[in-house]
């Protein structure tokens, strides 16, 4: 919680910046909750949260997170650097979701498996956690077909496919169908 303080997070209520206590009391608020339905986005929808980043900062910290786990991939699996974009964008989307450390989470073996081996079937597979949703899980299994299909057919690596799903038809190289 102590990270959520600072000017790294200019938090504000009501367009004015909160106090330590308030973000304190607000952070309180949003860890107690127990209704599923308010948690992660839904959070801003909780009765009494009225603290809110402003789009800059949201902005910020995102571009640093990835940039943060995009390093923290390249130290733990360097293969990455050699995959196609899709497969790229598909690992950090796992870890934006599981957290950079996947390598430590036990229900992420198989997944690890798949990225130590880069099978980006076998990723298209275990890409997947209890709480993820079908349309981020439809996300990541695109991507990491999209790669399979540019490995596959001889397809430009640093080219991020996304959100076309490719196909025979859409890489006419090589003659193989994804």
């Amino acid at each position: 919680m102590n990270l959520a303080i600072g000017p790294s997070f200019p938090w504000q209520i009501d367009g004015r910046p909160a106090t330590s206590e308030e973000i304190t009391a607000q952070w309180n608020l949003v860890k107690s909750n127990t209704d599923p339905k308010l948690k992660s986005l839904g959070a801003r929808n909780l009765q009494g949260n009225t603290m809110r980043l402003p789009a800059s900062a949201v902005d910020a910290l995102t571009q640093s997170r990835a940039r943060a786990n995009a390093a923290w991939h390249i130290r733990v699996f360097p293969n990455v650097l050699t995959w196609p974009a899709d497969a790229q964008f598909g690992l950090l989307g796992v870890s934006w979701g599981t957290g950079a450390g996947i390598e430590t989470v036990n229900y992420m073996a198989p997944f690890v498996a798949a990225v130590k081996a880069d099978d980006f079937e076998a990723m298209t597979a275990t890409a997947t956690w209890a709480n993820i949703n079908a349309d981020r899980r439809a996300q990541l299994v695109r991507l990491f077909q999209n790669a399979k299909c540019v490995q596959q057919q001889g397809g430009d690596y640093a080219t991020l496919n996304w959100p076309v799903t490719l196909s025979v038809t859409t890489i006419a190289v090589g003659g193989k169908a994804c």
